[in-house]
């Protein structure tokens, strides 16, 4: 043998890859060790004979078949692809293959050389890669523990021998619970009970937090439940799942064969067991999230119905009020009022007498006979106040230009007033509303405003009555005023108050020395 021929010869021989050369008829010429490991025929065996005598070919292409990757070859001098074969003992093997064209001086073709790997490892972990990635996709849209378990289970039991899947639950220092048992083999869910902690395989996981393996349970000093960790059982496997810090539950993969799991298995499963947690952490705040809502909207629905009883009740208030002061009103007008009348004419008649028969007394009864006068429009406007009969009797538009008037006389206001020629008119109590709060507002003019003029427009649309009233005077801090004691802003809240109560708006725009504007509106029904 040259040279030449015997260092070709050895490199084949030392190559990590399988070599396999064939003449043009697909008869084998060259089996290096590599292809003898393998495939499991040694090179006397194969030489001379057809390839396809001893390998089958798939591609994992579906669509690829030998006649067009043999096409390809001739097209391009090279194939490159990846193939499953099976070898002399009946293993099916995934192969990366590199095949080359073999050709003379000519450019004829005279065989080809194929160079092949082992790749079943390597896309068995792939395939468990991407079967794990789907997994932690799929555990995030568990809604209950339940589901997210079963998710978890039927995934990792595809990526890992096992003879049970089991979820436990650790209820504090001492016990734990079975939340459930998954046999993948059956398919069979079983939930379990309550056991204590000490001495068990968990006990050691809660302690330290950490995953660990167990090759054989057999051989160590542990306390088995008989429900869930048995005497036939051997290796465990075992992640802690912690939605928050703490370790809450724990996955166990067990088979009754010792040493079936490695670190690299743990590491594996590791991210995982991290997305568990993650899911359950999900769904415990969503929970929260869910409980929170459900409080708020209980206590939204409280609010609302202690609103509206607030609302009724300030309603039936502003009635009984109203009604009150009809009632005094009436009292004053009928009783004092005719009293102070009847005290008035007797004291005018005397006053005819006394004239002549008595002038000194003269000066004393015409003074009495002044204040008996001053005290009846007292009463007859206190009256008023308290009751605007005007209303009833000459009607809501009439009522409303005497009261603006009335009110700015008695503070020396010049006046703008304005009210629309033709009324339509509006609920009683509405009415009574749009009076006692001009009645209001004008009485705040004239205790506060230290204004010189005062506009009132009262006017009317087809779906709106509105009612404006503003002054030049001295303003102030409406948000102070608001928050400010009971008593201060007693005569704001009753302007937004009877708004309310028939659902008017009611809006107050004013500043420090800019004056005061209050408009009401009331959208007819």
């Amino acid at each position: 043998m040259s040279d030449s021929a015997h260092l070709e010869k050895t490199l084949l021989e030392t190559l990590g890859e399988a070599v396999i050369v064939t003449d043009r008829d697909w008869r084998i010429v060259i089996w290096n060790r590599a292809a003898e490991a393998l495939y499991g025929w040694k090179a006397e065996e194969v030489l001379n004979n057809p390839v396809s005598q001893y390998l089958s070919t798939q591609y994992e292409d579906p669509q690829e078949t030998t006649q067009s990757a043999f096409q390809k070859l001739i097209r391009d001098k090279v194939w490159r692809g990846r193939v499953r074969q099976t070898t002399r003992q009946g293993k099916t093997l995934w192969i990366a293959s590199t095949v080359a064209l073999l050709e003379n001086e000519q450019g004829e073709m005279i065989g080809m050389v194929a160079v092949n790997r082992d790749i079943t490892e390597s896309k068995r972990t792939g395939e468990k890669l991407s079967r794990l990635e789907q997994l932690n996709h799929m555990i995030l849209k568990g809604n209950t523990l339940d589901e997210l378990f079963y998710l978890y289970a039927q995934g990792i039991a595809g990526l890992l021998p096992c003879h049970r899947i089991i979820l436990w639950q650790f209820l504090d220092q001492a016990r734990y619970s079975i939340v459930w048992q998954y046999d993948p083999v059956a398919e069979r869910w079983k939930q379990g009970g309550e056991h204590p902690l000490q001495g068990t395989p968990l006990a050691a996981l809660r302690a330290m937090a950490q995953p660990f393996c167990i090759p054989d349970l057999t051989q160590g000093n542990y306390t088995l439940d008989g429900e869930s960790l048995r005497v036939e059982d051997h290796s465990l496997l075992l992640l802690p799942i912690r939605p928050e810090m703490d370790v809450r539950f724990a996955i166990g993969l067990v088979h009754t064969e010792p040493e079936m799991y490695r670190e690299n298995d743990l590491q594996f499963l590791l991210p995982s067991a991290d997305m568990l947690s993650l899911a359950l952490r999900q769904r415990e705040l969503m929970q929260e999230l869910q409980r929170q809502a459900e409080e708020n909207r209980r206590l939204y629905e409280k609010t609302r119905e202690n609103e509206a009883n607030l609302f009724r009740l300030s309603r039936a208030l502003m009635n009984v009020q109203e009604e009150e002061k009809k009632r005094l009103s009436r009292d004053f007008h009928d009783q004092l009022g005719q009293a102070i009348t009847a005290l008035y004419l007797n004291l005018t008649r005397i006053s005819a007498t006394v004239k002549t028969a008595f002038p000194d007394l003269a000066q004393n009864l015409e003074e009495s006979l002044q204040l008996a006068s001053s005290i009846l429009n007292q009463v007859r406007a206190l009256s008023l106040q308290l009751h605007p009969k005007m209303l009833e009797d000459l009607g809501f538009i009439t009522a409303l230009r005497w009261l603006a008037n009335h009110m700015a006389q008695s503070a020396g206001l010049s006046l703008t007033l304005s009210t629309p020629d033709a009324y339509h008119p509006m609920p009683r109590e509405v009415e009574l509303a749009f009076y006692r709060v001009a009645q209001e507002a004008l009485s705040n003019i004239l205790r506060h405003a230290r204004a010189m003029h005062c506009w009132f427009i009262f006017e009317q649309t087809s779906q709106v009555s509105r009612l404006e009233i503003r002054d030049n005077g001295c303003g102030f801090d409406l948000s102070r005023v608001r928050a400010s004691t009971f008593g201060k802003s007693l005569g704001l809240n009753n302007l937004y108050m009877r708004a309310e109560l028939i659902g008017a708006n009611l809006k107050i725009d004013t500043a420090p020395g800019q004056g005061t504007k209050i408009i009401m509106e009331w959208r007819h029904a």
